[in-house]
């Protein structure tokens, strides 16, 4: 059995790992090109708020952090991702579902300016949940494109997606077979693969690399 999903995986990937255990095959590949861009003006705010571990990659580094500022990620994987970059742990974790992020989020930072760094074809996500009375200052901080040429139609009887651009990037090329297995790695991205015409997806109960693991075993 093979399972394809669309990020490199490391060896030590825990996805990796859980499948390999029992026997699967793991094939990881983008099917998206990330390029940075320039950030001439950060807009002033009380909140950074970080959606994912590139927008981290892409904002943070050689930022200098004012002084009061306080900084959120949407989950523990994105909270560890800045925990590296500037040796701080993030004053708000949510756990990765955006609407119940947006709602522990909303108590926290209602009244605020948030900045949230990001994609230029970033989904709403939480933003879409918090509401009038917080301001979001949306802040392009890299590009997201399809893969110029994308590798050849995998044979894996599942198919696990990790945004909605790799899923729209992979069906926008091959076909739907019949029996694949389709896994989504929340809400959003399953959306997206909704209105792509896809019967059957499984979301993972949380958006991580176990999660995504158990998702393809309980649906094969």
């Amino acid at each position: 059995m093979i399972a394809f999903i669309s990020r490199e995986v490391a060896d030590d990937s825990e996805f990796r790992v859980v499948l390999e255990r029992v026997g699967w095959e793991v094939e990881g590949r983008s099917l998206v090109q990330l390029t940075p861009l320039s950030v001439s003006k950060i807009p002033p705010a009380e909140w950074w708020f970080f959606t994912s571990k590139n927008a981290v990659q892409f904002f943070l580094p050689g930022k200098n952090i004012p002084p009061l500022l306080r900084i959120g990620a949407i989950g523990p994987a994105t909270a560890d991702a800045i925990d590296r970059y500037i040796f701080r742990t993030p004053d708000f974790i949510g756990n990765g579902d955006p609407e119940a992020t947006a709602k522990a989020f909303f108590t926290v930072a209602k009244k605020s300016r948030v900045l949230f760094p990001g994609a230029v074809n970033a989904q709403p996500g939480i933003r879409a949940y918090l509401g009038e009375s917080i301001e979001c200052i949306l802040l392009n901080v890299y590009d997201n494109l399809p893969v110029n040429n994308p590798p050849e139609m995998t044979a894996a009887q599942a198919l696990v997606f990790t945004s909605p651009l790799n899923a729209k990037a992979y069906f926008s090329v091959f076909p739907y077979v019949f029996g694949q297995k389709i896994v989504a790695i929340g809400g959003t991205t399953a959306a997206a693969l909704a209105e792509l015409g896809i019967p059957e997806v499984v979301v993972a109960k949380e958006p991580d690399e176990r999660a995504l693991a158990e998702a393809v075993l309980g649906s094969c």
